[in-house]
């Protein structure tokens, strides 16, 4: 569903991309604003050991991409940037104009906020964006898979993120939507098998030894596809915090909760402790949509979580509980809940950890 999002709102025609030359000093800047960014980086070493980070690692930036103006969107990224811890930097990706430049303008002029005019396909910067890895030398690069071909902008911008911020950018033919991602702190990868349902000329042993290899894991853990959602995404019913524990969405709808069930099942057994949490369910609802809790974004100790009452719409009244059981799961882990109205966004597959990406704090930030 998040593949036709862009034509189902706005029938939008792209510009070229705007050179990136044009930007990457003044984000070079930015980023590095402590220190004189030499002509080629300086190897700096890495904040942990060799494999991928986890989120749980501390964040610096998150990345968001607005390339419709859809509302919905907009309303989340509005939320975020408002409560966005003050040591975290926002770096906001435009096709046009800046629509959120007067309601943070100081942030935006201070140089918290960057504001990057480049134009792209997509909002679901979550799938597209790369991976921070730390690799076989210490060093820290970013590890980008395939996305899809009609999305070229989205993908050839990571090379430009990888290169303001002093990155090697390491690139892979599988294809792979970042959605589709955890890691803990033993290095192993878990993913739905919708990724070995989207590359059939690759057989899973092959499969598995690139992604490891690429990412610098340890273990491939393939978790369920939950039937008829719409991304195939891990996301969608599971959050990684650390140390073991993840949270595992529970739901209503009987083929969801079988594969969530089976999901919790497979994480249990490979020495996780799973805590379950109820999804917003609309009972009745024909198509598979998972109004999910999982699918919050984590910045250090706070929590972007998703919320599914829309005062517009007098039939999600009953989410509104939900919504407060979900924040006070949260909250009793310790986090500070910052909400993010998702409702109009999950009817095309994604929310508020689709639409962010975090870089993590590195000793050179």
């Amino acid at each position: 569903m998040k593949k036709i999002l862009l034509a189902a709102l706005f029938s939008l025609t792209l510009a070229p991309a705007l050179p990136a030359s044009v930007f990457e000093a003044s984000l070079s800047r930015d980023l590095f604003s402590l220190q004189e960014i030499p002509q080629v980086p300086v190897p700096l070493k890495a904040a942990r050991p060799l494999g991928p980070m986890t989120e749980n690692a501390r964040t610096g930036y998150i990345v968001l991409s607005t390339p419709d103006y859809f509302q919905g969107i907009m309303s989340m990224h509005e939320a975020i940037l408002a409560k966005l811890p003050k040591d975290v930097k926002a770096i906001i990706i435009f096709p046009y104009e800046n629509p959120y430049y007067q309601k943070f303008k100081a942030d935006f002029d201070s140089k918290r906020f960057i504001a990057w005019k480049y134009v792209m396909e997509s909002p679901w910067t979550r799938d597209f964006l790369p991976e921070v890895v730390v690799d076989e030398a210490g060093k820290a690069r970013m590890v980008q898979f395939s996305y899809y071909a009609e999305r070229p902008q989205s993908e050839a911008f990571s090379a430009e993120l990888a290169k303001g911020f002093g990155l090697t950018l390491e690139k892979s033919k599988v294809k792979l939507e970042f959605g589709n991602f955890m890691a803990d702190e033993q290095g192993r990868v878990f993913m739905t098998d919708k990724v070995i349902r989207d590359n059939k000329d690759w057989t899973k042993a092959a499969l598995e030894k690139e992604i490891l290899s690429k990412l610098r894991g340890t273990k491939m853990i393939w978790m369920p596809v939950i039937p008829g959602e719409s991304t195939g995404h891990l996301d969608i019913y599971v959050k990684y915090f650390g140390n073991g524990a993840v949270l595992v969405s529970d739901s209503l709808n009987p083929k969801a909760k079988k594969a969530m069930d089976e999901g919790a099942a497979r994480l249990t057994a490979a020495g996780l402790r799973v805590t379950r949490v109820p999804n917003a369910d609309i009972p009745g609802e024909e198509a598979v949509r998972i109004y999910s809790y999982t699918n919050s974004l984590r910045v250090n100790n706070t929590i972007f979580l998703p919320t599914y009452y829309a005062k517009a719409y007098a039939y999600t009244q009953p989410l509104k509980a939900r919504d407060e059981a979900a924040a006070a799961a949260y909250e009793a882990l310790g986090f500070k809940v910052v909400k993010v109205p998702a409702f109009d966004a999950i009817q095309f597959g994604g929310a508020v950890h689709c639409i962010t990406r975090e870089i993590p704090w590195l000793p050179w930030f």
